[in-house]
């Protein structure tokens, strides 16, 4: 079962393992570099591969030669698409450094620890999304409401009343 998000939701930390399996998209590259959509009986471009990334349809890419899985090869040229144009990721000094990771021993510690930063990232946004879809869905007014009174008790923390001029509130004495 997959639950329902926007399209354009980094949510593939949100499936279960057992709904990303039973429903795998199969796509096939042919030896004239074009992807074959088994599912839609199509070809599609690398652009519709990035909408199904963005909507969080599963899919895999198979060599239609061997069978071989060259699904990582198609997501590097979706990142390497959006790496050259619009604003980058990543920038040159994070790259090498990323290159200087492989081989080295702790290449597996390095992927395990941006994979769990990613997860942790999309919970969080997920996270604070929900809390605000929350709070305005269920009563815009009340929402506001709140702001406001959380304003006011920010205010009332500082001791200043935002009702009088900074001199006035400053000076509790009664001295001038």
């Amino acid at each position: 079962m997959l639950i329902a998000l926007p399209a354009g939701s980094p949510a593939g930390i949100f499936k279960t393992q057992q709904a990303a399996m039973s429903e795998q998209r199969i796509i096939k590259k042919y030896p004239n570099r074009r992807l074959y959509d088994t599912a839609e009986s199509r070809y599609i471009t690398l652009a519709e591969v990035k909408q199904l990334i963005m909507t969080d349809i599963d899919f895999k890419v198979v060599d239609s030669q061997n069978e071989q899985d060259i699904t990582r090869s198609i997501l590097l040229q979706i990142i390497m698409e959006q790496e050259a144009g619009g604003q980058p990721l990543f920038n040159s000094s994070m790259l090498a450094r990323f290159i200087r990771f492989y081989g080295d021993p702790a290449q597996s510690t390095l992927s395990g620890m941006m994979e769990q930063g990613l997860d942790f990232m999309l919970k969080q946004q997920r996270a604070a999304a929900d809390q605000l879809n929350s709070a305005w869905l269920a009563n815009p007014v009340e929402y506001w409401t709140r702001i406001g009174q959380q304003s006011m008790d920010f205010w009332r923390n500082l001791n200043i009343d935002p009702g009088k001029p900074p001199s006035t509130a400053s000076n509790k004495s009664g001295k001038k």
